[in-house]
């Protein structure tokens, strides 16, 4: 069964947050940092962020 794909429209900055997550790389090899940034949807501005040592969805 497919589903349908979300819409959001945000009409105002504000009611709608996204937030993505990356890996940086550390300064030893293997060394990975996570980075989870919240991001304002209608303005892609940075609402917050977090480095981590780990890649984990308890950070998420």
């Amino acid at each position: 069964m497919k589903h349908a794909r979300p819409t959001l429209t945000a009409t105002a900055p504000n009611p709608i947050w996204t937030w993505d997550i990356t890996a940086l790389r550390g300064p030893l090899p293997g060394v990975f940092y996570g980075l989870y940034v919240v991001l304002d949807l209608l303005s892609r501005t940075t609402v917050g962020w977090s480095r981590n040592a780990s890649l984990c969805a308890i950070h998420s």
